[in-house]
């Protein structure tokens, strides 16, 4: 794990030994309902003290119990978070980290530059929670006026200790001001000049050090107005990330009354499996609006805004590195897509939240040697397919049409339309229900005569380009104007007159082909392998990678 900017995390693994079984020692495999099992759920941070200095080594320990014994299979999470809100560390645990007792340790290492004041530590597994404070004062350099005595360490004698809180409550503010940029009418008039020939304007916001963490930029919300009404977009930028919003964007900021703070919060990413290497840290995006004593949160936007992420890991395959973002309702990391460019990740998104890249090396071992294996990785990587229960990627099983909608749907990021059924056959309780309702908004699926969509037929080859040139097209493609005479399969005329457009499209542009003998096999099912295949050109064609 890299070094954290607030503080170092470092996991330190107790040498203690998973619980060995005798053969002939039976194992108690009944299940035990997450209810059940969360009334005896015990979590309690065992070691912490109220105040560090900077740069002092933090210990801590912790149990997580279920009952009298290790609490397994919960994944227990650590967070710290300092006084303004912010998440500056998240780790969790997995069940090889935790000792027969229950035991886990962190040691900490604050950074001699740490933010000062009170940052709050809370141990949650599933929903029990053990919250404690620490206290971070400044590290005057000066010796320990009483060496003797470490549970005393800096108030001196005279009993005046109490008075030490208000220089470092001082200090901490002036920390927090370094943070924030504001731009008034004359240095965003400076900045529009400067822009004059270029497609945006650039606002570089302040950076107090080389590690801050958290970044805010101030602006009444009529200046955004000026931006927009000279067609340009608005670029703020700083160490390791950049916001550009569009013109829309702006538009819609300058109506707003009062002032809009952007907020930037830089710190590590949790920790991936054994298939994922983060490529950058974390970043969480945050905007309100200010108006007197009111905030509001603006939770979502009328366009997309570029976000771009620095890399600070090498990548291995560009195809298998994306965005991911932390979906606040499932806590899980989720694709959101992007394209590498140097030495950054640039993506889209409609809405804030903590974004991260991460590259994934995911096999299955009957793909080996397999033609579509490549395939078959990369959109694992994206974790746009999974294997099968088994581990397995089964290449050569059938697709149903339900299944190849939601791969559709999570390759596009569509968003999802719950409690939302559009089709008679398809129940909103549906396991792809709500893809399956996105792919239908956005034109890429249509179904079949009375309302049907038939979710669990097996899809064929001529269904799948006809989805898979609705989606290019959905995103922007060119699809051709081609038709019969375009169409030089040796079995054309077992193709569909809905469908030959698109199968003509789908191979002039290399996204489908046929075998040796120059047959498409139109009314064929498609399997896995090929499904994957489709979808990793036609991503490719849309220049995802």
């Amino acid at each position: 794990m890299k070094k954290a900017l607030y503080v170092v995390m470092i996991l330190a693994l107790l040498s203690i030994a998973m619980p060995v079984y005798a053969n002939n020692q039976a194992l108690d495999l009944s299940l035990t309902s997450d209810e059940d099992m969360n009334q005896n759920i015990k979590v309690q941070i065992s070691s912490l003290q109220a105040q560090y200095k900077q740069g002092d080594t933090v210990q801590l320990e912790a149990y997580v119990k279920n009952g009298d014994d290790a609490a397994y299979g919960i994944n227990p999470t650590l967070t710290i978070v300092d006084e303004y809100g912010y998440e500056v560390y998240t780790g969790q645990w997995s069940d090889n980290e935790i000792g027969t007792d229950g035991k886990i340790t962190d040691i900490m290492k604050l950074a001699a530059d740490v933010v000062l004041g009170k940052y709050t530590v809370t141990l949650q597994a599933m929903t029990e929670k053990a919250v404690k404070s620490f206290t971070v004062v400044e590290h005057s350099g000066d010796p320990d006026p009483d060496p003797g005595n470490p549970s005393n360490p800096g108030n001196g004698g005279g009993g005046n200790g109490g008075n030490e809180d208000k220089p470092n409550n001082k200090s901490n503010k002036n920390k927090k001001d370094d943070h924030v940029t504001v731009i008034t009418n004359k240095e965003l008039k400076e900045a529009l000049k400067n822009a004059k020939d270029d497609e945006y304007v650039s606002l570089e916001l302040h950076q107090a050090s080389k590690n801050q963490l958290t970044w805010e930029l101030k602006m009444d919300a009529s200046l955004f107005g000026d931006v927009q009404e000279q067609g340009k977009a608005l670029k703020m930028h700083s160490d390791g990330w950049s916001i550009t919003l569009p013109n829309t964007i702006l538009q819609s900021l300058s109506m707003e009354k009062g002032e809009i703070c952007f907020e930037v919060q830089r710190s590590e990413p949790p920790k991936g499996d054994q298939y994922s290497t983060w490529l950058s840290q974390q970043f969480s995006y945050n905007v309100k609006v200010i108006d007197g004593n009111k905030n509001t949160a603006i939770t979502s936007f009328t366009d997309k805004v570029m976000l771009e992420i620095e890399l600070n890991e090498e990548v291995q395959d560009n195809r298998k590195a994306s965005a991911f973002y932390y979906n606040e309702e499932t806590k899980e990391w989720e694709y959101y897509g992007g394209v590498i460019t140097g030495d950054s990740m640039t993506f889209y998104s409609d809405h804030f939240s903590s974004f991260a890249v991460m590259e994934k090396d995911k096999k299955f071992d009957d793909m080996k040697d397999h033609w579509a294996a490549d395939s078959v990785e990369v959109l694992a990587a994206r974790t746009i397919i999974s294997g099968m229960p088994n581990g397995q990627f089964e290449p050569e099983s059938s697709v149903t049409r339900a299944q190849f909608t939601t791969m559709l749907a999570r390759a596009l990021m569509l968003k999802s339309n719950e409690n939302i059924s559009t089709f008679q056959d398809v129940n909103q309780d549906f396991w792809a229900a709500n893809q399956i309702e996105a792919a239908y908004r956005e034109g890429i699926i249509n179904g079949y005569s009375e309302g049907q969509f038939a979710p669990d037929e097996w899809i064929t080859r001529e269904q799948m380009a006809v989805m898979a040139m609705n989606a290019f097209g959905y995103r922007g493609g060119e699809v051709f104007a081609l038709g019969y005479q375009d169409v030089t399969y040796s079995d054309a005329d077992m193709i569909s007159d809905y469908a030959l457009q698109s199968i003509a499209s789908a191979s002039q542009l290399g996204i489908l082909q046929g075998d040796a003998n120059q047959r498409f096999m139109p009314q064929e099912q498609a399997t896995r392998a090929q499904a994957a295949t489709v979808l990793t050109l036609l991503l490719q064609k849309l220049g995802e990678f």
